[in-house]
């Protein structure tokens, strides 16, 4: 049996919620699921409740903050919070032009892109060994892709990560971490998000971006490659400092 438990009218953030209960006692059943509509009857998300992650995705949609169990968030859904962010954006810069989250073939690495990564230091696997496919955040094909990082010195790794697979990458982050060599030519745009979008259109969800930015960023949530390689960094400069007291 499926029928609606409750529904009501959130004004603050003009959303229509409706909470639809799934049971069926021969099977075993019984789902609640949480479905929210824009004022105008567009669907916005359902998610199931009780599951915290989905749960929190939607606080962030309705920006319930304070109720958000900061205590869930990982690496995978701080990055699918900040590609919810920038999508809500997208829609007047780029329409509904892009795909989000389309596994694009890999192309072979041209060498001249090999030599252009090597002119900055950054010839690794990444930028010199192709891969089978390769998961873009926001895509048109293999014309445009565009790449969502927390910070600038990741979207800077990504630039060389993606850049030798589409005609035109911009890779967008939220935090300036340090000052990088910006890549000359190739099309590849090393951007922060508020310079990416309109003012007009950042002032829209001016609140999401400033949780963003003194929130979830400040919380370092790294996968396992960034920590070792922050590791490696770290562990290089205290063999430097130990260098240099010998002396």
């Amino acid at each position: 049996m499926v029928y609606f438990r409750k529904y009501y009218f959130n004004r603050k953030k003009q959303r229509h919620v409706f909470e639809i209960v799934i049971d069926d006692k021969n099977k075993e059943i019984f789902e609640r699921y949480r479905v929210v509509f824009l004022e105008d009857g567009t669907p916005l998300t359902i998610f199931l409740l009780d599951d915290p992650e989905e749960e929190l995705r939607e606080q962030f949609h309705l920006q319930d903050f304070s109720e958000m169990n900061l205590a869930v968030l990982h690496f995978k859904l701080v990055h699918i919070l900040l590609k919810d962010f920038v999508e809500e954006l997208f829609v007047e810069k780029v329409g509904n032009s892009f795909e989000r989250d389309v596994e694009r073939p890999g192309q072979p690495i041209p060498e001249e892109f090999q030599q252009f990564a090597k002119t900055y230091d950054m010839l690794d696997k990444r930028s010199s060994k192709m891969k089978k496919h390769y998961l873009v955040d926001f895509s048109s094909e293999q014309k445009h892709w565009i790449i969502v990082s927390q910070r600038k010195s990741e979207a800077y790794r990504k630039l060389f990560e993606y850049g030798h697979q589409c005609d035109k990458l911009d890779s967008l982050f939220f935090e300036n971490d340090g000052e990088r060599p910006e890549p000359s030519g190739k099309n590849l745009n090393l951007i922060h998000i508020k310079d990416y979008f309109h003012q007009e259109t950042i002032k829209k969800q001016a609140k999401k971006l400033e949780f963003i930015q003194t929130v979830i960023v400040p919380l370092n949530i790294m996968d396992y490659k960034e920590q070792r390689r922050q590791k490696r960094i770290h562990q290089k400069k205290e063999y430097q400092q130990k260098r240099l007291k010998r002396r």
